[in-house]
Parts: structure tokens; sequence; C-alpha cells
């Protein structure tokens, strides 16, 4: 087992590669220590026949472990230090440490098919739950990250005033599997159905299923993003007259504006947003297990 381990991770203060050491005995654990070290220590992990490559730290820890493990044969474990931690609500994974470590250990997977983003001249990024632009990718960039160690989620919500202090509505062009090019202020692609915390934006958003649900915003101005925001907060985001939802499998950006990936600043447009080809298999309970073929063919007929 190879255990890479994000020290700046929002839940990781005071935990250490000890203690990791200690949650799976025998495995070789690993610090990153910049962005990028996730997905090329996974890769190499990978390629050096580990079975389980397990991400400790957050979304975009994860995402990027799952970019470097995509296509092999090793399974991902997630061991949830980030603020947020997603993904592993999205698969019933306990934030608990002991408790997720369990599952790792007992081994029982799932396969996960993310998202890929290609911005033309960069590298491909996968995404396992949530891809934002405009105005959601502007809050990441805005987003103070010593703060965030600090106050966790509330670094969001003061990111997100700022930006609402300075926004202009900058439309930008989509275009979803080879439709007509639409302008849109906003854009969420959804892996799954969480989307910061515990908020719900599309019940037939999931993981376990190629494919990914979009829900394009239509009108940006301030009173929008306000109103946006307490849609969210109340689970009614999608009755919202400006969004759109929409299942897709492939989606073209054109134009200026920020993007977010699974928490972490991504390069901007010109860029192309695709199913992966292949998947990655996610140590989950047994019980998520057991359900993941039924849910992955309930998903596909919708």
């Amino acid at each position: 087992m190879f255990v890479l381990f994000n020290p700046v991770a929002g839940r990781a203060r005071g935990f250490s590669a000890c203690d990791l050491a200690k949650l799976f005995p025998n495995s070789t654990v690993v610090e990153t220590r910049m962005a990028g070290d996730a997905e090329r220590l996974a890769r190499q992990a990978a390629h050096d026949g580990h079975d389980c490559i397990v991400a400790v730290g957050g979304d975009g820890t994860i995402s990027e472990a799952a970019s470097g493990m995509i296509g092999s044969r090793a399974e991902l474990g997630v061991l949830p230090l980030g603020t947020a931690n997603l993904f592993a609500q999205e698969l019933g994974i306990p934030l608990d440490i002991v408790e997720a470590a369990r599952l790792i250990n007992e081994g029982y997977s799932v396969p996960v098919y993310p998202g890929l983003y290609s911005a033309v001249g960069r590298r491909e990024r996968v995404f396992v739950q949530t891809l934002g632009v405009g105005f959601d990718g502007a809050v990441v960039r805005r987003l103070n990250k010593d703060a965030k160690k600090i106050i966790g989620k509330l670094a969001y919500v003061i990111a997100a005033i700022q930006c609402l202090l300075v926004h202009r509505d900058q439309k930008f062009s989509v275009r979803i599997d080879g439709g007509p090019d639409e302008l849109v202020s906003g854009l969420l692609v959804m892996k799954g159905r969480f989307y910061a915390g515990p908020f719900i934006i599309s019940e037939n958003a999931t993981p376990k299923a190629s494919g990914f649900i979009v829900a394009l915003q239509r009108e940006g101005s301030r009173f929008a993003q306000l109103k946006s925001a307490f849609c969210i907060a109340t689970n009614r985001f999608s009755s919202l007259s400006f969004i759109e939802m929409r299942r897709a499998d492939h989606v073209s950006i054109r134009g200026t504006s920020d993007v977010q990936i699974d928490g972490d600043l991504a390069p901007p447009p010109p860029a192309d947003i695709r199913a992966a080809g292949s998947c990655v298999h996610v140590r989950v309970a047994r019980s998520t297990a057991a359900n993941s073929i039924r849910v992955s063919r309930s998903a596909s007929v919708r």
C-alpha cells in the first residue's frame, strides 16, 4: 500500500506520517510538497505495482491521485482530511479517520468515472466531483489559503462576498455534445450530487457512471448570484428560472473566465470537458460496493 499525505489539507493539523503508518502497517507513506506531487507520485506507485494508493487530504488531493491512477489496476483509498470532503460524502466514506482507514483495509471497491478537463496548451486534468466556471472559479481564485486553514469553509464565504462586491457579469460560450454555441454567465459540471458541503445540485449526478450533469447559468448579475447562493443553501438551485440542467458527455468552453476543479484553480479556457474513458476503483464500505452496479445502471437510463 502506498499512502500520499497532504500535510496542509484542511483537517490535517496535528496529523502526521507516523499516525498514518499506524493506520496502514507495512505501507509506504510520502508527503506531498506542491501542486502536482500527488499525481506524479500516484502514477509512479501504480507503475510500481502497488495494489492500493491512499490519498490523504481533500478533494483536490484525491483528484490529483486519480489523475495519476486512471486506467491502472491500482485501487484508490480515500482518507478525508480536507475542508469540504465532497467526494467522501458522495461515496459514503466516513469522515472519522479510523473508520475510513478500516474501510480501505477491508478492500471493497467500486468503479468511479472521473471527468477530464483539457485547456489549450496545458496538461489534462481529472476532476472527481465538481468543475465550476465563472463566479465559482473567481471565488477559488480569491480564496485566502491561510484563512482556509484556520476558519475552514468560512473562508469560502468571505471570498464569495469579496467577489460579489467587484462582480461584473462576464459571459462566455459553451457548446454541449456538439450542439450550438450558447452564451452563459456560469457553468457547473457535476460528477456527484454534493456542492459546497451538504448542498445538493442534482440527485441525478453520480461518479459511478460515465458523463456528468451540467448546470447552465443564464443570468450573472449580483442579484442572480445572491439568489443562486440562497437556493443552493436550500437545495432549490435547479428550480431557478435562469438555471438549466442537462446531462452531457462533452462540453467546449470558449471565452475568458476563471475555472476551479475540485476546489483548486485550473487553467482558463479555451478548454474541453469530457467523460473519462477509463475508471478508477475506489475503496468504500462493503454495502456501497454491493449496491454499485444497481446505481450505475439506474443512472445510465436517466
